[in-house]
């Protein structure tokens, strides 16, 4: 069906749906751009208010395709073009509803956590029913939707910004605060680190959180507790494991520790993963067959709350390897955008250690080189804690303290009278010799007040002798110009 050219202002989800229904992602973005011509600033004074309602509508919009059952992601992404316009027209209308937002989801995620503990005290809860609301402390898809817009819209590199600020707290507490209690919840913090890798990557500061998480990630692939004390082991220091032996904020200790633990199926024997098969007809067949477990990436739309359970089977080893894979990814960018950091060994010595206590042995060939390369990428930069000076003052020569010695003179006589008649003539003599140069001086000043007079004087005088010269020039011609003026007025009159 052909778009039509005018539109009416959409002033509700339901309008902006009747009129974009229908419609594919790239129609619906025409549909957009026609909407914004036909409500002009240029057109009318009055299009400014409307352009801001729609830009509240549509906004709006972005939250109820993320709650779809199967979001679409093509159109979201198609969406951010006008968004990002509309934003710099209106300024004041994004940041409204960004502190607004980011205000509802902190105050969400202390009604969740309240809710939670409230169940846990109460006691009696269904393991079942508690994983549920564990799970619900995390973020849905249409807050990280809005955050990674709102990270685009605003700077995400200033030092303290009223929006981004507090975005950045809100994503440090789901990473700190939320537990782990399957893999789609790993899934989601990921994208949560994603997200603040983004906006910490140009100013390269450090995000705890980040580093805290991904650590743990790595260690629950390695088997959680048993991995843990390896890594503590390695490291040489008594670390926990992170999120992942417990919320510790608010002392919910329901996080997993293994829960991106392959299962018993993926195990190793002679050097090659293999998987245990139903016993076959075959003899051949009964034997163990090997298995490559190749990272895949996670769709967008399941991490959503009302994704089927179809869209993506989290709880496959596929998943859990794919989950490592991204948490190395991200992990190698933070390491980069850090590279420069002088607390850079105290930082990833933790994560260099938990990357060796990763089982390399069921991990696939692309996997295993990105772990390796990681590796060593961070042992020559770990090692630069051997090559540190201790902080020592800074060398100068020393200063000489200023000594007040007093001054000694010979034959010193106290009072008028010195019998000393060379000194006596000597004090004469200075005192007559400034008498004498005060006395010139005051005769020079005399003389330049004289000399200044007469050059007055005669300023004054050559002056009035010009005005004079002037005021008989004047006269002169006052009285020719009359004459002239008799004249012609003689000469009008005759030939009259």
């Amino acid at each position: 069906s052909t778009i039509p050219y005018i539109f009416e202002l959409p002033r509700s989800e339901e309008d902006l749906n009747a009129a974009l229904g229908g419609l594919d992602a790239d129609s619906q973005l025409v549909a957009i751009g026609r909407i914004r011509a036909c409500f002009h600033v240029s057109l009318a004074a009055e299009n400014r208010a409307h352009l801001r309602t729609f830009f509240g509508v549509l906004l709006g919009h972005v939250g109820h395709l993320c709650a779809q059952a199967v979001p679409n992601v093509v159109l979201l992404d198609k969406l951010a073009q006008p968004l990002f316009e509309l934003a710099r027209e209106m300024p004041e209308v994004a940041a409204a509803f960004a502190t607004e937002h980011v205000a509802r989801c902190h105050d969400a995620l202390v009604k969740r956590q309240a809710r939670l503990r409230g169940r846990i005290a109460k006691g009696g809860a269904k393991a079942a029913k508690l994983t549920v609301a564990a799970a619900d402390l995390w973020s849905d898809l249409s807050t990280l939707a809005y955050l990674r817009l709102f990270s685009h819209l605003f700077p995400v590199s200033d030092l303290s910004h009223p929006i981004v600020s507090p975005m950045q707290i809100l994503l440090g507490r789901y990473l700190s605060e939320c537990p782990l209690t399957a893999v789609r919840d790993v899934a989601r913090g990921l994208a949560v680190c994603d997200l603040l890798v983004d906006c910490n990557a140009d100013a390269a500061r450090v995000c705890p959180e980040v580093l805290v998480f991904l650590r743990g990630v790595l260690l629950s692939f390695g088997g959680g507790a048993a991995s843990a004390s390896a890594s503590r082991a390695n490291a040489g220091d008594g670390a926990a494991a992170g999120v992942f032996e417990g919320l510790g904020a608010w002392g919910v200790p329901m996080s997993r520790t293994d829960v991106l633990r392959l299962t018993a199926e993926h195990v190793r024997k002679g050097g090659v993963a293999v998987e245990e098969g139903k016993q076959k007809k075959k003899k051949q067949q009964q034997q163990q067959r090997t298995v490559a477990l190749e990272p895949t990436a996670f769709p967008l739309a399941a991490l959503g709350a009302n994704a089927g359970e179809g869209a993506f089977d989290f709880e496959s080893d596929r998943a859990r390897v794919s989950a490592l894979a991204v948490a190395l990814r991200l992990l190698t960018r933070v390491a980069d955008h850090l590279h420069d950091n002088g607390a850079y060994p105290e930082l990833f010595e933790p994560l260099l250690a938990a990357c060796r206590a990763v089982p390399t042995a069921v991990l696939c060939a692309s996997l295993a080189d990105q772990l390796a390369s990681l590796v060593a990428t961070l042992e020559p930069r770990c090692a630069r804690r051997a090559t540190r000076l201790p902080l020592a003052l800074q060398r100068k020569k020393p200063v000489a303290i200023k000594q007040f010695t007093p001054v000694f003179r010979e034959k010193f006589v106290l009072g008028k009278h010195d019998p000393d008649k060379a000194r006596n003539e000597a004090k004469k003599l200075k005192h007559l010799y400034q008498k004498e140069r005060k006395g010139a001086m005051r005769e020079l000043r005399k003389d330049n007040y004289f000399l200044a007079n007469e050059r007055l004087q005669r300023a004054k005088e050559n002056d009035a002798d010009r005005q004079k010269k002037v005021k008989n020039l004047f006269s002169i011609l006052t009285s020719q110009q009359g004459q002239a003026n008799e004249e012609k007025r003689v000469k009008r009159k005759g030939k009259a």
